[in-house]
């Protein structure tokens, strides 16, 4: 009976199969206009399209990104888990800007 190796945890990716798993921190103005995020994988890092409007814990899929399986030609994936950086210390001009932002949004409620 062969032995199923021990594979070492990593701190970036978590492993599920031949799936691989890793959190993606996203700062709060790519995921509400749009942009790109640099993403580890098995081979390096690669650029990762980042859509307007992405949700804190959103999932994208990197298909055949993960582990190839033992004795197969199956690739499993890698899945992206977005995790949405709001920032703690913000400047006067950051402050003003997001309180226009917040009086826009209540006036579009109250249009509705």
């Amino acid at each position: 009976m062969l032995k199923k190796k021990k594979v070492a945890s990593h701190p970036k990716f978590e492993r599920h199969g031949s799936d691989i798993h890793v959190a993606v921190d996203v700062p709060i103005h790519i995921a509400m206009l749009g942009g790109t995020v640099t993403v580890p994988t098995l081979t390096g890092e690669a650029e990762v399209r980042v859509k307007s409007g992405t949700q804190h814990d959103h999932k994208e899929v990197m298909r055949s990104k993960g582990i190839t399986e033992h004795g197969t030609f199956r690739t499993g994936h890698q899945y992206l888990h977005f995790n949405v950086i709001i920032p703690k210390n913000l400047t006067e001009t950051q402050k003003q800007l997001m309180e226009e932002f917040a009086k826009i949004e209540e006036s579009k409620k109250q249009k509705t």
